[in-house]
């Protein structure tokens, strides 16, 4: 039963991942754990807010290209704006850092 919940949470991950690239508010992923948004998605939103939005992005990231997941603890999610300026970044070892 965990695990059937842990699977449909990991779906609307991605659902949520794919519906922001449809609205073109982030660009769709490259092999690289680094993001382009629309900074309005994180604008004025509180520090724990960012750091489980970077982890969600960073799971659905590893899923991706990783799908043994074993290296996740060694990733580090970036996330710029459209001009390329860092937001932030994450990882399970470091946590989140604002700006570059």
């Amino acid at each position: 039963m965990k695990l059937e919940k842990a699977r449909k949470v990991l779906l609307q991950k991605v659902k949520a991942v794919n519906d922001l690239v449809a609205l073109g508010l982030m660009e769709a992923f490259t092999d690289k754990p680094v993001v382009i948004i629309d900074p309005i998605l994180l604008k004025g939103k509180s520090r724990g807010y960012m750091k489980a939005w970077c982890q969600n992005v960073l799971r659905v990231w590893v899923l991706t290209f990783e799908p043994s997941g074993k290296d996740i603890a060694a990733r580090t999610l970036v996330v710029k704006d459209k001009l390329g300026a860092v937001i932030c970044s994450y990882s399970e070892v470091r946590g989140l850092l604002i700006g570059s």
